[in-house]
């Protein structure tokens, strides 16, 4: 058997079948140089017809061996029949009728970070109920303004009544003190007159019954007496009701024949306060409403601003998958804009028979290795789908994958720290059963899919 035989006989682009031929070849060549430096002094070995023929078959035996071993061990492995590397699709659609502005320079090249992408703007936006808003608060703003206006108006015209009833009050005191005063004076008048008269009746009395005097001058007498004791009595009644007007001055309250019990500067300041009260309640009735008309502008302008320009911001770092949308486009609300490929989310999805998926559990280790690649990446299985397609909106359709018909998605860390991810990119999984420590622990770490 030649060299260039066991060269055509061994499978292309399978390693462990090359290593064997190359394994093989140095057999032979062993051989060969064995045979070569044979001595000359044996002729047993020579004689044997039959030692080339055993020695050609067992080398036939050792490659069969060989060349056999890697299909069965292959068999004894619980692997994919093809295996893709896949992510999730994040798709932005428009939240509001309008037009394309602008795109960022993140767009143009394709790699997204976290932030805004694009821009809409309606120029169409309906703002009557902005204006509306607008105008109310303008009114209620005029209307305050006017009410705070005849509040210090009508507080300064409060503030003279006050000192004017106050000035009265004042006057009118000092008034019924110096009356007052003005009638002690006439009871002392009245008191010595009395006396006076007290005495000369006293002394008519005595001539009378003396006989010196006649009786009609004694009755004169008599009678000069008592009037002048009545006009003493009245005028400590008119002290009396002098004093106690005084003392209602004091308290402002003024009584008389000639006014009210209020003069009429107090009882203007009593209808000011009044209205000044009534017009505070309509100021804070004002206030409150120019709140809530304010609010309400507010939120108007935020939905406003919501509908006329929206600023589209990329939740999470990706790469353009598909772009639908130019700038200067009209869109419609809901329409789709972009659709973004999702490193983060990455996975493998791959196909496995009947039998290999009935020995997989979730959680279990598998290795990946990409079809030209010899770097194995390990991640644990997520998600056991079967026969039905892996749920989402996966980038690549997974009933493109026909092979075998029973999915299974693996989490493989090291695929998502890339940009791009990989995506598209076949392989190889290789599944293995896990100690219950990895498999714990593989459990609880993988991200729900």
């Amino acid at each position: 058997m030649s060299s260039t035989e066991i060269q055509t006989d061994t499978p292309a682009g399978d390693d462990a079948s090359f290593d064997a031929v190359r394994r093989l070849e140095a057999l032979r060549e062993e051989f060969q140089n064995a045979e070569a430096t044979e001595p000359a002094d044996e002729p047993a070995r020579e004689a044997s017809p039959h030692y080339r023929r055993y020695l050609k078959t067992a080398i036939a035996a050792v490659l069969a061996v060989l060349l056999g071993w890697v299909p069965i061990s292959r068999l004894l492995v619980t692997s994919s029949a093809e295996a893709t590397v896949n992510a999730r699709l994040i798709t932005l659609r428009a939240p509001i009728d309008g037009e394309i502005t602008k795109f960022s320079t993140q767009v143009e090249s394709g790699q997204l970070e976290i932030g805004t992408i694009l821009s809409i703007s309606n120029a169409r936006t309906d703002r009557s109920h902005l204006d509306e808003l607008q105008k109310v608060v303008v009114q209620m703003e005029a209307e305050r303004g006017s009410l705070k206006q005849r509040h210090v108006l009508l507080s300064g015209l409060l503030q003279s009544m006050r000192q004017q009833a106050e000035t009265y009050k004042k006057a009118r005191t000092a008034q019924l003190m110096a009356r007052v005063a003005e009638l002690k004076a006439d009871i002392v008048a009245a008191d010595a007159q009395v006396a006076e008269a007290k005495a000369t009746l006293d002394r008519t009395s005595a001539l009378l019954q003396a006989g010196y005097q006649p009786d009609a001058t004694y009755k004169k007498h008599e009678r000069d007496f008592k009037v002048l004791t009545e006009s003493a009595q009245a005028a400590r009644s008119r002290l009396s009701a002098t004093e106690v007007e005084l003392a209602a001055a004091r308290s402002g309250i003024f009584v008389g024949d000639s006014y009210n019990d209020t003069p009429q500067s107090s009882q203007r300041a009593y209808l000011l306060d009044q209205q000044i009260g009534e017009l505070a309640i309509d100021l804070e009735n004002v206030e409150t409403r120019l709140a809530q008309a304010r609010e309400a502008l507010a939120k108007e302008q935020i939905s406003f601003g919501q509908r006329n320009i929206a600023e589209i911001a990329l939740p999470k770092r990706g790469r353009i998958w598909e772009r639908l949308v130019t700038a200067g486009e009209q869109v419609r609300q809901g329409q789709e804009l972009l659709r973004v490929l999702d490193c983060g989310e990455a996975v493998v999805t791959a196909t496995v028979s009947e039998g290999n998926y009935n020995k997989l559990e979730i959680g279990d280790p598998a290795d990946f290795s990409f079809r030209n690649g010899s770097e194995e990446y390990r991640g644990w299985i997520v998600g056991l789908n079967g026969l039905s397609a892996v749920p989402g909106n996966f980038a690549i359709d997974q009933r493109a994958m026909v092979r075998e018909p029973f999915h299974v998605s693996v989490y493989v860390p090291e695929l998502t720290q890339s940009r791009d991810c990989g995506i598209g990119r076949s392989g190889r999984v290789v599944f293995s059963k896990p100690e219950a420590q990895s498999i714990a622990a593989a459990r609880f770490s993988a991200p729900i899919r």
